[in-house]
């Protein structure tokens, strides 16, 4: 791999992992908050601070380095009656998502998620007119490979179908029974659904699954329509499959789109709110690792920090052990973050060796970690004697 990509993948891994460990969006979209930076340029990494928990890891605002322009013209079939330019955002932040160099290491963290809502919001807005949420298999076909062009032409890779195995099922109805937006509201009940996907609290939303249990129950009232009647005229339940099902979520979501209610749900597939986030996080970062990108020490500590800022310090220490073993021995930014890490959640083992570590390296404690120590020495959880090795750090 050349190194100018395996600087953007590092990069591109890095932002990925600020937006994971992020408690929200309303969040990640300030620096105004009390935040305080290591004064090095490189440096990602909000301090912790001694009063309070861990602030959430913020991107910097710069210029990306993925900043797409159109370099080529699409060529369109001219067979499909979608309405492209309606979703003109969407669009270009799937194109973003699913930039070449880094889609494939990224499928099924964020380009996949992306691009599948994209094409759900594309055919829920198009009901509007239709009053069908789906498409037959042959107009499917000129649109999806319409929709490939455009987004290649912005910068995408070109391989998405096979890369998030999307198909012109996809924009049919597949399996589920029932496809047209009048059958869909006599099937539905479609208060309930809209009051429990009508406004999404994400970080709920993503633990507690509401909106996504409403979603599952309506898509199974709409698979029930397949059902045979019996001798009185009741509809019979048999067994549905998980196929059917799912083919008639996807047609409840293009429902929810059209009214315009359902709004962010597509995250709990990239971030899991505050559920899984780590998990997440964890199967992107070791999956770049197996595909052979040589990580760098700023992509490490953004790893640890969420690790100490999620408890699991047993986790962030063997990250921690592996730097040197991967050739990236931690930095002076790393040590500050696992000892913050270590005291904001009481774990006292390895804070001696982890301050003589530091001073064998010619390292030094910043303020804020250094008010930790005090802090923690008053209260009686630390040994007074520590004060003489804090001082050659200083």
């Amino acid at each position: 791999m050349r190194e100018s990509e395996a600087q953007k993948l590092n990069f591109l891994l890095i932002f990925s992992l600020v937006l994971i460990f992020c408690f929200n969006g309303s969040q990640c979209s300030s620096l105004h908050n009390s935040l305080i930076f290591d004064q090095r340029a490189d440096n990602l990494l909000p301090e912790i601070s001694p009063t309070g928990n861990p602030e959430p890891l913020y991107p910097l605002l710069g210029p990306s380095p993925f900043t797409i322009t159109n370099n080529t013209a699409p060529k369109l079939s001219g067979l499909c009656t979608l309405d492209f330019d309606a979703i003109d955002t969407m669009r270009s932040i799937t194109a973003t998502d699913c930039f070449t160099v880094f889609a494939p290491y990224l499928a099924n963290v964020v380009c996949c998620p992306q691009l599948e809502a994209t094409l759900v919001i594309l055919i829920g807005q198009s009901s509007k007119k239709t009053k069908t949420l789906s498409l037959n298999s042959t107009h499917a076909k000129h649109c999806l490979s319409d929709f490939d062009q455009i987004l290649t032409s912005q910068g995408a890779d070109n391989t998405l179908q096979q890369i998030c195995s999307v198909g012109p099922s996809n924009l049919t109805e597949a399996s589920c029974p029932v496809k047209d937006v009048d059958g869909f509201e006599k099937m539905v009940n479609t208060c309930k659904i809209l009051a429990s996907c009508g406004k999404i609290d994400l970080v709920n939303e993503c633990c507690r699954e509401t909106c996504q249990n409403a979603i599952s129950e309506a898509a199974k009232d709409l698979a029930s329509v397949s059902n045979e009647f019996d001798a009185m005229g009741i509809r019979r339940m048999s067994d549905i499959s998980t196929r059917v099902i799912n083919d008639c979520k996807s047609i409840v979501l293009r429902w929810l789109r059209a009214k315009e209610a359902l709004r962010g749900l597509a995250n709990c597939n990239l971030n899991k709110g505050k559920c899984g986030k780590v998990d997440i996080a964890r199967v992107l970062f070791q999956g770049l690792i197996d595909k052979g990108l040589q990580l760098d020490v700023r992509t490490y500590n953004v790893m640890i920090s969420g690790f100490c800022r999620e408890g699991q310090l047993g986790e962030a220490k063997l990250l921690f052990l592996k730097m040197d073993q991967s050739g990236c021995p931690p930095d002076n930014v790393t040590y500050r973050v696992f000892l913050q890490g270590c005291l904001k959640n009481k774990h006292y083992d390895d804070i001696k060796m982890l301050l003589k570590e530091m001073d064998g390296r010619g390292y030094s404690l910043d303020a804020s970690t250094l008010s930790l120590f005090i802090d923690q020495i008053a209260a009686g959880c630390l040994d007074r004697s520590m004060l003489k090795l804090l001082g050659k750090l200083v």
